[in-house]
């Protein structure tokens, strides 16, 4: 992210500050950012109200001001997946996603369609476009939040495709466990396709599903 003449990464091991009128192809010309809660990997970082915030899971929000990095007091302890800035600061943060304006007021935006969000931006209008895991694309720029999906399945990695002959269906399930047979903890809906499109058995288990059966028989 970018602030006043300098930009800040969030790396694995702290974070990193190098002026943009210096030459930091010179790895000696980066600040580095490492003490404390610092002295690890950094989630995300943005910039927003005259500061640049750092998000360090289990530990905090973080803000640079005055040349030193202050723990913020609220959305803290927890698992952050990033924090963006439009006109407020946005945290998304395990199945949350929290809304902090400039004077530090928090509130939870809810929407049944808010499963498991992972990054949202605000556009000049103060409506928000999230990227949920679940369900796609969710946005209240019609008033009520609804979502926008491509297309195919509700994930990525697939652990197994079995095809159902008596109602013409392919179904495809997330797994799983690994090769140590421990359990991913993968959290998806068994997914089908029918009649050229896809679908999500939402009424069936969402977790580490690797197999199902009807009628007796297994798939």
């Amino acid at each position: 992210t970018f602030y006043n003449d300098s930009i800040f990464l969030a790396t694995e091991t702290g974070i990193l500050a190098g002026d943009q009128n210096d030459n930091l192809l010179d790895y000696n010309n980066w600040k580095r950012f490492t003490a404390g809660a610092l002295n690890g990997e950094i989630q995300s970082i943005t910039t927003f109200n005259n500061g640049v915030y750092s998000a360090v899971n289990a530990s905090g929000i973080y803000k640079y001001t005055g040349g030193a990095w202050q723990l913020e007091p609220y959305v803290q302890a927890m698992q952050y997946e990033n924090i963006t800035s439009g006109q407020t600061l946005l945290v998304t943060a395990g199945s949350a996603l929290f809304r902090v304006t400039s004077t530090g007021v928090v509130t939870e935006v809810e929407s049944d369609l808010l499963v498991n969000p992972h990054i949202a931006f605000e556009d000049q209008n103060g409506k928000l476009w999230i990227g949920d895991t679940q369900n796609g694309l969710v946005s209240d720029f019609m008033s009520s939040f609804q979502n926008f999906t491509a297309n195919g399945p509700t994930f990525s990695q697939g652990f197994r495709l079995k095809y159902r002959a008596e109602n013409n269906v392919m179904y495809a399930m997330s797994g799983g466990f690994n090769s140590a047979l421990v359990p991913l903890g993968n959290e998806e809906y068994v997914n089908f396709f029918s009649g050229g499109l896809w679908g999500a058995e939402s009424d069936l288990l969402d977790k580490d599903i690797t197999g199902f059966q009807v009628d007796n028989k297994k798939y």
